[in-house]
């Protein structure tokens, strides 16, 4: 009978602690923030889309149409892959006529490129996103991109020299 009022004694003394406010609970709060990690591209280098040297000929005014092109074929890791896959160009953008939209400047006076992405109607977005469509299985994914010559509006006659324009890329699944 001892060792039951001992039980007892010791149950009343915890009941009375809980219930006392000496022992006190606290919530705990989980935040964070998920986002969607963009594909790799090219194994994480930079891109070289090399014209060499292009006939002053080939390139038109952007209205008229598109003049000498180049392809590059990019190969893109995608470690999440589900949504649709989103090209963000960013970069030093033309802006002139709407048939304009979508020109990277260059340092070439009045010359800008356009680029493609394979299965996409109408050119990237500049300093914008643009659904695309990846070829390839699983994480190992591929998109090729085009690039067009072309002059400026109003301006008719180009001068011989170098030209360099850049760009950055990324693509997420979103």
């Amino acid at each position: 009978m001892f060792h039951l009022k001992k039980i007892l004694f010791v149950l009343c003394v915890f009941y009375q602690t809980i219930n006392s406010g000496l022992v006190y609970a606290v919530d705990m709060n989980f935040t964070g923030n998920l986002v969607v990690p963009p594909c790799v591209i090219n194994g994480g280098r930079d891109v070289f889309m090399e014209w060499g040297n292009v006939d002053l000929t080939k390139v038109p005014a952007g209205d008229i149409g598109f003049g000498a092109s180049k392809s590059i074929t990019l190969l893109l890791s995608c470690p999440y892959a589900i949504g649709v896959p989103n090209m963000y160009v960013t970069g030093d953008s033309f802006t002139g006529p709407s048939f304009y939209r979508g020109a990277v400047k260059t340092t070439k006076e009045d010359v800008i490129v356009y680029l493609h992405a394979t299965g996409v109607d109408g050119t990237l977005r500049i300093n914008g996103k643009t659904p695309i469509t990846l070829t390839g299985a699983g994480t190992e994914k591929s998109v090729t991109l085009t690039g067009y010559l072309a002059r400026t509006p109003g301006f008719t006659s180009l001068t011989p020299g170098p030209f360099n324009g850049i760009v950055a890329l990324n693509v997420v699944y979103e």
